[in-house]
């Protein structure tokens, strides 16, 4: 325990002051400094336990109250320190199966991320306004200070009227829930994972490394993202809650597709070109299809990359034990 205390209030001071750096200024350095928060506090989950990241979370929320006061260490709270906490719970679950440790699926890791990430965007959402009314006004506010102050000073930048800012705010709306919603996920997966390799390199990983090209979820969940894409195809406020969490299902199952490629290329003497192909293809149709005139969502071509993930539910790709 003292050596989680000591882990924990250290990882707490750094996160915090990291935080703090952060949301002083809105430049490169300080958006990737925000970025990074949470990976001090997954350095200290995963390499001394889950009570050190705990430790680090009370530490750093109370130092970002005593400087900054109750909102910015709510925002710390809720966005930083408390989805690692979670995270970090359910990496560190385990049951005795027949003597052998069973370790909490990576697939369902993605999924409590996912599910984290888009409360978060409800949590934003409803910071704006709790009504769709409100909101507009408030992102059309915005926009308008920002045209009003920024936009001149871009060469060449088009002279815009109220109709083309109220345009660009409604716009705004319908993709903010989504856009927040994998924002956060994407960070936070992509932090969990870094301090994951940096822990199990020094020997300090407190679980073994699953093997992530064998990552599913749950047989229901595409019922879950069914219903949250026909909430969200309702409209009203409580659609756009729902395209948050329709988003970050959809961009779970392009990770499985990923998963998916990475298992049944194995062994093949074309594997990175392959894999290499996967990734960049959905730049490479978007690119491809604009130079065509063909106006394509971005969401139609991730719904495509998501469809293998989806379909294995059913007519399963890899011989994979049930999740």
């Amino acid at each position: 325990m003292p050596y989680s205390l000591l882990i924990g209030l250290g990882a707490g001071f750094v996160s915090a002051v990291v935080f703090v750096s952060a949301v002083t200024g809105l430049s490169l350095v300080h958006v990737l400094l925000f970025l990074l928060t949470p990976l001090v506090l997954f350095l200290a989950g995963f390499g001394a336990g889950t009570a050190a990241v705990r430790i680090a979370a009370i530490t750093g929320t109370a130092m970002i109250f005593a400087v900054g006061g109750a909102q910015l260490a709510f925002i710390y709270a809720a966005f930083q320190a408390l989805p690692v906490v979670a995270l970090t719970h359910f990496a560190g679950l385990n049951r005795d199966v027949s003597g052998s440790l069973e370790w909490y699926p990576a697939g369902r890791i993605i999924l409590a991320a996912a599910l984290i990430a888009s409360l978060l965007s409800v949590v934003s959402l409803a910071s704006v306004g709790t009504d769709l009314d409100t909101v507009h006004s408030a992102i059309r506010d915005a926009t308008t200070k920002f045209v009003e102050d920024r936009v001149p000073t871009i060469p060449g930048a088009p002279t815009l009227g109220a109709g083309d800012i109220d345009a660009i705010a409604r716009e705004a709306v319908q993709m903010m829930p989504s856009l927040i919603a994998l924002f956060v996920m994407t960070y936070l997966l992509v932090n969990m994972w870094i301090a994951a390799r940096i822990t199990l390199a020094s020997g300090r990983l407190q679980r073994p490394w699953p093997d992530l090209s064998t990552i599913s979820f749950p047989r229901a969940t595409p019922l879950l993202l069914l219903a949250a894409t026909l909430v969200a195809a309702t409209g009203g406020y409580i659609g756009l809650c729902a395209k948050a969490f329709a988003a970050t299902l959809v961009l779970a199952y392009i990770l499985v597709t990923f998963a998916i490629m990475h298992f049944v290329t194995r062994g093949n003497p074309w594997r990175v070109f392959l894999l290499l192909i996967v990734y960049v293809l959905p730049l490479m149709l978007l690119v491809v299809l604009a130079g065509a005139g063909l106006q394509v969502s971005f969401w139609a071509i991730a719904v495509l990359f998501a469809l293998p993930g989806l379909v294995e539910t059913a007519w399963p790709i890899r011989k994979l034990p049930a999740s």
